[in-house]
């Protein structure tokens, strides 16, 4: 194993690297600074890949409600009814783009805004006194899978060019508009001191990855880290090669990245290949590197709940801020020639259709049972009425349920791994009913979320829905 000695950058680097700081993202910018930067430690991915801002009228600026586009990317607002999510086909007049100088996580926030509710609807429901709905920019980028996305949650050290010094931290958050990623700083004793959004495409930088068994000649397998560094350790220059950290012993090391040498870590799993080398393993460096795993488990779900909840607060504020309550109202519909009164809880709301999904109540003194489906709640006679009343002029707090569709990139506990959340299992992203016997899902061919035909937007009947089955048309 080879200790780690980062070299010392010259005067000129230095001077370099701070001017590029105060320029912008651009290719050219990124390539200036990687000339500029030393040998180090810990980083993710190639800069050059970093995301730049959007132009406000651009087509790329346009994504979706309560969904996410090919690449993963959560958003919240856009023009995607083909594929059957629904949206809106541009950005709100209200709504303020954050400026990529700014911190990109208070960006997301703007202004409260009182809504007459009265203007939202029947008075029964909708209306009454006014309601407070929060704020926000107009869409929540995330892409959990992508090379930015990916640091999130691992730990991190970066060269201080003022200081000459390695800081240590980890990633807390990833910002695509402004190419920026939240650090959290730690200190000698591992103490939390300080956050900070750098570019760090801009810095000498050497990051997480993955957690890993790795074996090198004359020693037993010892759980590690897989270091990616820009720019890149001579010790893992050569094809093949990772450059990883020891648990527990202070050592560095390229090592050849084949199933013989790197083994999944697993949460400290020793499988058959491990089991075959004789020698001790470190049970401290083994208990080091788990609880390290955990910590990045538990950062990188705190960065998709955030996520979610940013999502949610648009999508809740588009939706007139009853999303995830229970209302009740009357339908023409049903118990012909009377119609019937009917409670359920809203789901999700359709810009397209204009209209929400509603989850109904299961009847305790009656057998009939409704399915899922989509309603407009402004229509004339449907006496609306909000069951589950928030207080007053304070945004309802989502449910673990109401974040289910905006919640991408979630880590479990027990595989490190991404997995859709535990309460999506075998249930429905639109209604969040579990699915019965004969029923068959929809998957969504870009985020592979799954829907009941009728939950879709549009909805899709039973025909339409198993033709495209049959035909593998991708939806």
């Amino acid at each position: 194993m080879g200790r780690c000695t980062p070299e010392t950058p010259s005067s000129k680097a230095t001077s370099t690297t701070s001017s590029l700081r105060k320029r912008s993202a651009a290719s050219s910018s990124t390539s200036a600074s990687k000339r500029a930067r030393i040998s180090s430690p810990e980083t993710i991915i190639d800069a050059s890949k970093g995301a730049a801002s959007t132009p406000r009228n651009s087509v790329d600026s346009i994504s979706t409600i309560g969904a996410h586009d090919s690449a993963g990317v959560l958003t919240s607002t856009a023009t995607n009814t083909e594929a059957g999510h629904g949206g809106v086909d541009m950005y709100p007049d209200d709504c303020i783009e954050p400026d990529p100088e700014s911190d990109p996580e208070t960006a997301f926030d703007h202004a409260d805004i009182a809504v007459d509710a009265e203007s939202l609807g029947d008075s029964g429901g909708l209306g009454g006194s006014d309601v407070i709905i929060p704020n926000y920019a107009t869409t929540v980028h995330w892409d959990p899978n992508s090379p930015e996305g990916l640091k999130v949650g691992y730990r991190i050290r970066i060269f201080d060019n003022k200081k000459r010094v390695w800081r240590s931290g980890r990633v807390l958050r990833y910002d695509p508009r402004s190419n920026k990623h939240k650090i959290q700083y730690y200190n000698n004793a591992d103490k939390e001191v300080e956050c900070v959004w750098l570019r760090l495409p801009e810095e000498s930088t050497q990051c997480g990855s993955r957690f890993v068994w790795a074996l090198v000649k004359g020693f037993a397998w010892w759980p590690a880290m897989v270091l990616e560094c820009d720019p890149p350790m001579k010790s893992a220059s050569k094809e093949g090669y990772v450059y990883v950290d020891f648990f527990g012993s202070d050592q560095f090391a390229g090592v050849k990245d084949t199933p013989d040498f790197i083994r999944p870590f697993d949460n400290g799993k020793i499988d058959d290949v491990i089991r075959k080398n004789k020698k001790k393993r470190n049970d401290k460096a083994i208990k080091l590197a788990s609880t390290e795993q955990s910590a990045t488990r538990e950062a990188r779900n705190k960065a998709v709940r955030f996520y979610a909840e940013k999502a949610f607060a648009f999508a809740n504020r588009m939706a007139n801020d009853i999303l995830g309550r229970r209302v009740e109202f009357f339908r023409s519909d049903i118990n012909y020639p009377y119609g019937d009164t009917v409670s359920g809880t809203v789901r999700a709301y359709s810009t397209s259709l204009k209209k929400w999904l509603i989850s109904y109540d299961q009847p305790q003194s009656s057998k009939t049972t409704y399915e899922p489906n989509w309603i407009n709640l402004k229509s004339k006679g449907i006496n609306l009425k909000i069951l589950d009343k928030k207080k007053k002029k304070k945004a309802r707090d989502p449910s673990e349920m109401d974040l289910v569709p905006f919640t991408f990139g979630h880590i479990s506990d027990d595989v490190f791994v991404e997995t859709s959340p535990p309460l999506l299992k075998n249930r429905c992203t639109g209604c969040r009913e579990e699915y019965k016997e004969k029923e068959f899902p929809l998957v969504c061919s870009s985020c592979s979320c799954s829907y009941h035909p009728g939950c879709a937007d549009p909805p899709l009947n039973l025909r339409a829905a198993k033709k495209k089955l049959i035909d593998g048309e991708p939806w």
